[in-house]
């Protein structure tokens, strides 16, 4: 595999933020944190903690196990505790691996938590990671992945309903 960065703003150094990624393929964590320069703590499906292997490299990687389809308050205390340790968070807003490749529709939890966070948000674009390994597929494919690193902004709570932000995070995704 083969990676192009490309950095139309630079993650946030000094201080905590939230990275926010499309998700397509099993490998998007593991591309992002080997091709950019920041360790970043992802929430990751509970059920990835089962074998003991993978539990261990994950919790070694900071993976924040979290509950799918439920709002879970352990979840949300273990991402403050990391914002406070001036750790980034990984956040996948559409809760789940595309089945097509195309961006799926962001959950409406997600934009709640960042505006609640008041915290720097950075989305990160990945391109052709789906093609790498589709969801359905048993092995990679050699594939040119794409990171773009967009600039840094934060969402203003209390002046536009969380329908209109989610709206903007997902236009962010949709512009190369």
């Amino acid at each position: 595999m083969r990676v192009k960065v490309e950095r139309n703003g630079d993650l946030p150094a000094n201080f905590p933020f939230v990275a926010l990624l499309n998700h397509q393929s099993v490998f998007d964590p593991f591309i992002v944190l080997a091709f950019l320069d920041q360790r970043i703590a992802f929430l990751t499906k509970s059920t990835s903690f089962a074998h003991l292997i993978v539990r261990l490299a994950l919790w070694l990687g900071r993976g924040i196990p979290t509950t799918r389809y439920q709002t879970d308050p352990r979840v949300i205390r273990h991402m403050r505790t990391f914002l406070e340790r001036g750790i980034p968070l990984g956040i996948f807003p559409e809760g789940e691996r595309t089945w097509n490749g195309e961006l799926g529709e962001f959950k409406y939890s997600v934009v709640r938590l960042l505006v609640k966070f008041r915290i720097p948000v950075v989305p990160i674009i990945i391109f052709n990671s789906f093609s790498l390994m589709p969801r359905w597929a048993g092995f990679p494919r050699r594939q040119q992945i794409e990171l773009t690193v967009a600039a840094p902004f934060c969402l203003v709570p209390k002046i536009f309903p969380c329908s209109e932000l989610k709206l903007f995070l997902e236009s962010r995704f949709c512009e190369k």
